[in-house]
């Protein structure tokens, strides 16, 4: 029996002490040519072994399956490409998310582009914040942006959320309160008198939450203008702000 064994009792102990040997060439080597010949259900721990390792010599070979026809082993080495991270593995990510169409394996790949963080670019930040599947992955992005470009991640927040259908708007609101951009926020509080209530009730919580005191006169102005959940919010938030 070796590592690919079907029986999967000694590959098992055999792959763990393979991945366990991190300063090893020759045990990343082994997991890499086990990964080609090992049965499918085999192949997802090998995958995780090598991601665990952060083995960047497996890039290429782990890219294989980022396309397979099953969706475990798909999302599997799409998480280790973000784990191991580099170009290479951002590359493979973005390739492979341009032809996905199962939403699940979409996601995936997103916050597998996240997950890279230091070698993801702000064209990819900028379509994730645009397309990403869930509010997770948008706000995400757009803190990656505003790390790497603060003007495109504003540019970019102000016009997606002059769509006020979009689904997802109250994370990205809440993200470009978070962001720590001081300009971001001056933009989105700038609006915050004419905001939709369930806007209003978004920001006003960031500001609560972040205790930004700098806005105090601006959650003062909304006092005469709103009633209901919107004023009782912002009573609150002077509560804690002006503390």
């Amino acid at each position: 029996m070796g590592l690919d064994s079907e029986k999967g009792t000694l590959s098992h102990y055999a792959r763990l002490t393979l991945e366990s040997m991190k300063e090893s060439q020759a045990a990343g080597e082994a997991l890499v040519a086990a990964l080609a010949s090992a049965p499918e259900p085999l192949k997802l721990g090998i995958i995780a072994s090598l991601a665990e390792r952060g083995e960047k010599a497996a890039v290429s070979s782990i890219a294989t399956y980022i396309d397979s026809d099953n969706g475990a082993l798909a999302k599997a080495a799409t998480e280790a490409l973000g784990r191991i991270g580099g170009k290479k593995a951002a590359s493979a990510i973005r390739t492979a998310h341009a032809r996905q169409a199962e939403q699940s394996i979409r996601l995936a790949q997103q916050y597998s582009l996240l997950d890279a963080a230091s070698d993801i670019t702000p064209d990819d930040a900028h379509m994730l914040m645009r397309e990403g599947c869930n509010p997770g992955s948008r706000a995400g992005a757009f803190i990656r942006l505003a790390t790497v470009d603060p003007k495109r991640a504003r540019n970019a927040l102000v016009e997606i959320l002059n769509d006020l259908d979009d689904p997802l708007r109250a994370a990205l609101l809440r993200a470009g309160m978070e962001s720590g951009d001081v300009l971001a926020r001056d933009i989105l509080v700038a609006d915050l008198k004419s905001a939709t209530w369930s806007d209003q009730l978004v920001l006003l919580g960031a500001i609560q939450d972040l205790k930004l005191k700098a806005y105090e006169r601006d959650v003062i102005a909304l006092l005469p203008a709103t009633k209901d959940k919107p004023r009782d919010a912002a009573i609150h938030t002077l509560a804690v702000i002006g503390g």
